[in-house]
């Protein structure tokens, strides 16, 4: 169980390229894009700061104010251009063998 807001990253211990990231917010109010990059969010009358968030790209803020009647957010755009992968190891500590880093090992095809 998650007892504190962070980002926690959780890797695969065979695949290094298999990874995923648990975001814990300090809020129920979240939503993920669709489709089209588009996001709807049902909020109670208030002043918001929203978060646009992706693990390849730094987190853009905007703050709304809700009021009584439908409303539409700013755009939020993510500048995912210098995204680099870190390199991690598995969970001894140490690094995966390379077999691990060949995508054709698992597939059967040559």
């Amino acid at each position: 169980m998650f007892t504190e807001a962070a980002t926690y990253r959780v890797f695969c211990n065979i695949h290094p390229q298999m990874t995923a990231v648990v975001l814990v917010l300090p809020t129920s109010f979240i939503a993920q894009f669709e489709g089209a990059g588009t996001y709807k969010m049902e909020l109670p009358t208030g002043r918001y700061r929203i978060t646009a968030w992706s693990e390849r790209a730094p987190p853009v803020t905007t703050e709304v104010v809700v009021g009584e009647s439908a409303m539409s957010a700013p755009d939020l755009a993510l500048d995912e251009s210098k995204y680099v992968e870190l390199a991690h190891k598995n969970k001894f500590g140490q690094e995966y063998p390379k077999s691990a880093y060949d995508p054709m090992k698992d597939s059967g095809a040559r």
